[in-house]
């Protein structure tokens, strides 16, 4: 503070005409101590200094460290954004999670308008073999109907029945996966909380079974309704 005072003392000096000293202002006599005059100079309470910015800043005393719970360095030094608080990798991950839980929802929609469409072309086939059965059972060929076609038949329906369930299934788990993820994000934007790699880590596995499950029903879909409409 004695250093500024005087720095203020000299800036004051060189831009200002000279003024009378304290000592003539207040008339006081002059004291035989010369240091004694000097220190009473900037030992006055009255007398400010104008603040100088690099002074200013250079004299001012060194702020406390921010506690380790408060200071956004804490996680390693890693870069963070400021409006959803993840991480580069974490972010691209959860992006990449939704783009594909879409896509798999986009093919599960098309396989569901295949199976209907199918379910469709089944039903006609019913009613025509239904046709044909009735003429048969008219003209008498009960008999070239056997049990081993019964079994097919309960097999096919089986099939079908099984194909269905993992259809809802699966589309259950990317209804649930998609709201999760929208889910995380919300509460990443709004309430300013942290992603686990963990969660991300659960919600790729249930994404790549369901890309395994979409697969396969692809594949079993030529079969089923060629054997459904046989």
């Amino acid at each position: 503070r004695q250093l500024a005072n005087l720095t203020g003392l000299v800036q004051k000096a060189l831009t200002q005409a000279p003024t009378p000293t304290p000592r003539e202002f207040l008339n006081v006599p002059p004291a035989t101590n010369n240091n004694y005059s000097n220190d009473e100079t900037y030992l006055r309470s009255d007398v400010k200094a104008p603040k100088l910015g690099k002074e200013r800043d250079r004299h001012k005393p060194t702020p406390p460290p921010k506690p380790v719970s408060l200071s956004p360095g804490q996680y390693e030094g890693r870069h963070v954004y400021r409006d959803l608080q993840l991480t580069p990798e974490m972010y691209n991950q959860l992006r990449g999670l939704q783009k594909k839980a879409k896509d798999l929802r986009a093919e599960v929609r098309n396989l569901r308008r295949m199976s209907q469409a199918q379910a469709h072309a089944v039903r006609e086939t019913i009613r025509d073999t239904f046709i044909k059965i009735r003429a048969m059972v008219m003209t008498g060929g009960e008999g070239l109907w056997s049990t081993s076609t019964d079994a097919e038949r309960v097999r096919i329906s089986r099939e079908e029945d099984l194909y269905k369930q993992e259809m809802i299934r699966l589309e259950s788990d990317l209804t649930e996966l998609e709201g999760t993820v929208e889910e995380l994000r919300g509460n990443v934007i709004n309430r300013k909380t942290r992603v686990n790699m963990s969660d991300v880590e659960n919600m790729a596995l249930i994404l790549s079974k369901s890309s395994k499950t979409v697969a396969d029903l692809k594949l079993r879909f030529p079969s089923l309704q060629e054997a459904m409409r046989s």
